[in-house]
């Protein structure tokens, strides 16, 4: 019992869990940060590519991820982490609130652009003119929400700096209910982004390993949605608890997997060309038909009117794009599964190689079909050489 006759606030037990936010926040940086670092390294290097408009905005998106986490493992020198009643009474508070009201910014602003980064891609994969609207419809409202959010949570209350010195005069508005709707739509636009190219994909005529492959990309996208319902769920925890420096550890953890394993997703699709050239038998790829010379050629439909060669690898950088679906994966950014789609010209004797389709394609006539399947895949080409 207390002096006064009430009976005395028993403190909670001497734990911390500082370390394991730390150390969780790290390692997952690190995954993300090398998985990154992959992709960039295969499509300048395996392949000899400039970086497009997917590949800059996850790059943004990693930036401001790592913003993300400097931010939270912070907080864990104000009090994250520890129980509020056992918090030194020197302890700077303010200074938690205060990078807290940061740190949602920075993770609308991250996860929304590794959304955009994935629908950049789905704008290469997909030629048939109804999918293509619907993506830049869906990509204004994932741009539309995350700078709605981050404008929102800035300015949560009137002054600003109320809502880390909540002693100020003023008002905020209920901040809870922008972190839960926030959650809600972030879940509702992974499911429908992961879930968009599916049924294109699955109609795809490529072997059984890529097929397996393709569903495993997906798969990682489907955790990313259990994530966000986990977050969301550890939010709500948060919100209503008078242990808020112990309670939202929860919702650090699960924003900063959330967050990472999207930027993983958004990049695995992109390690087919890196696994085709040092482990082509896991995609059930003939050794052989990776190996060579730096210089290669291989064949590839564009949108000029006529199958060509295209040279990779040497140096040379191509921005040719082929057409159709799969375009980044099949026939862009991956080697030929059949040595009549892959030539070494070394190896030919000097020869050169004319290619023509049989029959002939109208690319103009195709790109504007309006078939509910219009998957471009499948050419027939016959090759012929002649000495130089």
């Amino acid at each position: 019992m207390s002096a006064n006759g009430q009976p005395a606030m028993e403190l909670p037990p001497d734990e911390s869990r500082v370390a394991d936010i730390i150390i969780i926040l790290t390692v997952m940086q690190a995954f993300s940060t090398i998985v990154l670092a992959l992709r960039i390294w295969t499509r300048l290097s395996v392949q000899g590519m400039n970086l497009g408009a997917d590949d800059w905005t996850i790059i943004a998106s990693w930036v401001f991820l790592i913003a993300y986490t400097v931010d939270v493992t912070t907080q864990t020198r104000f009090g994250l982490g520890q129980h509020l009643l056992r918090l030194p009474p020197d302890t700077n508070f303010e200074a938690s609130l205060q990078l807290f009201y940061f740190g949602e910014a920075l993770y609308y602003i991250t996860v929304s652009l590794t959304k955009v980064s994935i629908l950049f891609l789905y704008l290469k994969l997909f030629p048939q003119q109804n999918y293509r609207l619907f993506i830049w419809s869906f990509m204004a409202f994932v741009a539309l929400t995350g700078f709605t959010c981050t404008v929102a949570g800035l300015f949560q209350c009137d002054p600003i700096e109320k809502a880390w010195r909540t002693q100020l005069p003023g008002t905020c508005f209920n901040v809870v209910a922008l972190f839960m709707s926030n959650a809600a739509l972030n879940i509702f636009q992974d499911i429908v982004i992961y879930l968009l190219p599916v049924p294109m994909l699955w109609r795809v005529q490529v072997p059984l390993k890529q097929r397996i492959a393709l569903i495993c990309v997906f798969v990682v996208g489907g955790f990313v949605v259990v994530t966000g319902m986990v977050r969301l769920d550890s939010l709500q925890l948060a919100s209503v608890s008078a242990d808020v420096t112990w309670d939202n550890y929860g919702a650090a953890i699960w924003s900063s997997i959330e967050a990472n394993f999207g930027i993983v997703c958004a990049s695995l699709v992109h390690f087919k060309p890196l696994i085709a050239r040092f482990a082509p038998s896991w995609l059930g790829i003939s050794a052989s038909s990776t190996k060579g010379s730096s210089n290669m050629m291989r064949l590839g439909d564009e949108p000029s009117g006529k199958g060509s060669l295209q040279t990779f690898g040497g140096g040379g950088r191509s921005n040719n794009k082929p057409f159709g679906i799969l375009t980044e994966m099949e026939l862009e950014e991956n080697v030929s599964q059949s040595q009549s789609d892959l030539i070494n010209p070394e190896a030919r004797g000097g020869m050169t190689a004319t290619v023509s389709h049989n029959p002939p394609v109208d690319y103009d006539a195709e790109s504007q079909a309006q078939s509910q399947d219009g998957i471009h895949t499948t050419r027939d080409f016959s090759v012929s050489y002649k000495n130089i």
